[in-house]
Order: C-alpha cells, then sequence, then structure tokens
C-alpha cells in the first residue's frame, strides 16, 4: 500500500463561546491509501469537517503534521474540495458555476464541452443558463459535485455531497463518482452520516468516536460485482453484513 496522506499525532482544540477550549483531535493518526476511496463515518461534532479542512489547508493544526505522499513529491497533489454548502455564485449561471474550479486553477476558459457532459450527466441538462436561485437544493448539490469534479483532482475532499438530492439521484450520482475517481486515480476522502454510501462507494471505512475523536474501527470492503453499482450493491448480504456493524459501532443499536 503507497500512503497518499499520513496524519501524524494530531492536535486540534477550538475555544468555544464560554472561552474553555474543545478538544476534537488529540494525537490522531491516520494513513489514506493512494488512489483508493477512505469513508469516514463517526457521531455528529466529532471533527471529520475539520479533517477535510487541515488536509485542504483550509485549517491549521495546533500539533501533529499532515504529509503527502512521495507520488506528490511530498507536497498537496492537485485538490478538489465539495462543502457541505454548494457555494454556488447567484450572479453566475449552472455552466459558469462548473467552470469556476478550472477557471481559478487552470486558467481554463475551454473546458465547456467536458462541463456540459457532466451536467447532462447529472440530470441538468436544459438547465446550462439558469442561476442558482432558480434551483432546488439538490440540483445544486449537482452542480458543485460537477464542479469538483471538472478539475480533474488527484485529491479528492467530499463532505456530505449527497445531501439533500433524492434518493434516485443519489444513485447516479454515487455510480458517477465510482467511476470518474477511478479513472483519475483520485485519493478521495467523503466523509457523511450516511453509512449506506460510505458502504458503497468506500474501499475503506474509518469509524470515529466522539470527539476527542480517535479512530474506533476500520472497515476493508469487499462487495461483490465490480466494478460496483451503487443498487446492485445495497442487494448484498456483505452489504447489510457491513451496515448492521456499522451501525452497531457508530450508532450504538
Amino acid at each position: 500500500m503507497t500512503t497518499a496522506v499520513r496524519i501524524t499525532r494530531l492536535t486540534k482544540k477550538y475555544a468555544n463561546s464560554a472561552g474553555s477550549l474543545t478538544t476534537v483531535f488529540d494525537t490522531f493518526d491516520l494513513e489514506i491509501e493512494q488512489g483508493a476511496i477512505t469513508c469516514i463515518v463517526g457521531p455528529s461534532g466529532c471533527g471529520k469537517t475539520t479533517l477535510l479542512n487541515i488536509v485542504a489547508g483550509l485549517d491549521r493544526p495546533d500539533g501533529g503534521a499532515v504529509d503527502f505522499g512521495p507520488l506528490s513529491n511530498g507536497t498537496r497533489p492537485p485538490l478538489g474540495y465539495m462543502f457541505q454548502r454548494d457555494r454556488l455564485l447567484p450572479w453566475r449561471t449552472v455552466l459558469e458555476n462548473t467552470m469556476l474550479g478550472v477557471e481559478v486553477m487552470r486558467g481554463d476558459r475551454t473546458s465547456t464541452e467536458q462541463a456540459l457532459h457532466l451536467l447532462d450527466r447529472f440530470g441538468l441538462g436544459g438547465f446550462e443558463t439558469s442561476y442558482p436561485s432558480q434551483l432546488s437544493e439538490g440540483m445544486r448539490q449537482r452542480v458543485a459535485l460537477a464542479r469538483t469534479l471538472l478539475v480533474e483532482p488527484k485529491l479528492l475532499l467530499l463532505d456530505e455531497p449527497f445531501a439533500g438530492v433524492d434518493y434516485e439521484v443519489k444513485l447516479l450520482l454515487e455510480n458517477h463518482l465510482l467511476v470518474r475517481a477511478r479513472q483519475l486515480g483520485a485519493t478521495t476522502v467523503f466523509v457523511s452520516h450516511d453509512l449506506e454510501s460510505a458502504i458503497v462507494l468506500g474501499d475503506r471505512v474509518v469509524t470515529l468516536s466522539a470527539r476527542p475523536a480517535h479512530i474506533r474501527k476500520v472497515y476493508e470492503i469487499s462487495l461483490p460485482g465490480e466494478p460496483r453499482e451503487a443498487l446492485a450493491a445495497r442487494q448484498t448480504g456483505e452489504f447489510r453484513t457491513y451496515l448492521a456493524s456499522l451501525a452497531a459501532d457508530v450508532l450504538g443499536v
């Protein structure tokens, strides 16, 4: 196994409204495998989003280190980050919002055809000239995911990417994400409360405790019928076994 991201003895604390410190991580360790999809689940407030922000360089730890593997020469590789909120710019159309990442990162204004293809795959064909205010929450999430994938990241960070989308659309997006992450060879970190999506997408599922977070268990996911298909995977006995174990681990049921 080649490690793409190594998190070592990570410590992070925040001051609360009373002025006392809340410890999110205390000497936390995690290794993320190159080219794999690692899903991280755990109780609300345990630090999943904070972990993504630190890996992305948007937040600084109080202690410890985040190191990147030899295939990126030790530096942070080209990054795509889909936040919990879609963060679409209200004055830009759907197509313009989808193109924003490649314009900013590469000065690329020529990927229109690829953007249109992604939007069509995500069920947004015909909405290219619409504005965010004209879209449902689920449609906005799909635009945000298309924007993230269009930059062809080598490190893909996803924070609750399917929030607000219908079940049928979630299946479609899961299938596309499985294919696209493999095509890009992207190292993917997916955090969610959705245990089903974590099992369907993940090569590994890491369960975290309440804060200060530590790793409760790491599940190596093996499902029949590779390449995976979202609905078919959910109908297997292996899926149901993983779901029962994860529910007991994360939810205590």
